[in-house]
């Protein structure tokens, strides 16, 4: 033991370089350099990267001892942080995790005061499902109008109702809204949707806007939680409430996008695919002129 300094125990996993026998490798070389390994003095750390410090081996950092997954590089952690931040992300507005309820807040705040003209001839109004569906870029078959896309993702019948004033603002000659898909995803009933639904419809027809109730998409065969039930139900009082109170029209687009009773043109079971855009598009065109 006489004439050595006994180190502490290498964890498993780690290589070993001996900057000693590795003329390539010794402190101050190009190739050090490369790998950003910094040798303190006194030889108590070795800096990796400017960031993860890892102890030396001998006395005068000879052995040099470096673990180099890709998470121990500044790339490799803004990489990770980049794919963290995205899975939270999506994890957010699918289960309305923090801080998602209060950035769609924000969104709805703002959003009537960006992004969209003072006045609109057409408003897309609805939940995630309408967002998705990019109105304003469709100018091959909407040319001419002014079309704006209020659809906010997330948003219940309540929030929708909460939104018609600002709507109502922009004063469209039509509007075609779709909406409680998200309360009955969250366990309420169609007899509860129905009253608020119908608040809203009537709030924008008094104002001077055509009223088109697109019919709530069905979700896919295997959709959980299980909620095509209650979609019809809704769907059926919509339909008898258009036609009793002459203050809408309703557009049937399940008989377009889900003819057997389930939807196909899916990307996740409740969100339309491309092709399914394209058909929801075909379906309320005549009604756009």
């Amino acid at each position: 033991m006489h004439g050595k300094i006994a180190g502490p125990r290498k964890p498993s996993g780690w290589h070993h370089i001996n900057s000693c026998n590795n003329p390539n490798l010794a402190y101050g070389s190009l190739a050090s350099q490369q790998l950003f390994i910094q040798a303190s003095y006194k030889c108590q750390y070795t800096q990796v990267d400017r960031a993860i410090f890892f102890p030396c081996w001998t006395q005068k950092c000879c052995g040099l001892d470096l673990r180099e997954p890709v998470i121990g590089t500044m790339r490799g952690r803004s990489i990770l942080a980049i794919a963290i931040i995205a899975v939270l992300g999506v994890a957010a507005e699918r289960y309305e995790l923090f801080p998602f309820k209060l950035v769609r807040a924000g969104y709805s705040y703002f959003q009537p005061f960006k992004a969209f003209p003072g006045r609109a001839d057409i408003v897309m109004l609805g939940d995630s499902i309408t967002r998705l569906g990019r109105w304003e870029r469709w100018d091959d078959i909407f040319a001419g109008r002014a079309i704006a896309n209020r659809g906010i993702s997330g948003d219940t019948i309540e929030e929708i109702r909460a939104r018609v004033g600002a709507v109502i603002q922009m004063n469209p000659h039509k509007v075609f809204i779709m909406g409680g898909i998200n309360n009955l995803i969250k366990g309420s009933s169609a007899e509860q949707v129905f009253p608020i639904y119908a608040d809203a419809v009537r709030a924008l027809r008094s104002a001077g806007s055509q009223v088109f109730v697109q019919s709530t998409l069905l979700t896919a065969a295997n959709y959980t939680p299980v909620v095509n039930p209650e979609v019809r139900k809704l769907n059926d009082r919509l339909l008898k409430f258009c036609s009793v109170e002459q203050v809408c029209t309703f557009v049937d687009l399940n008989a377009r996008l889900a003819p057997d009773g389930y939807l196909t043109l899916t990307s996740d079971g409740l969100h339309l695919n491309p092709a399914g855009y394209a058909k929801w598009r075909d379906e309320i065109a005549p009604d756009m002129e």
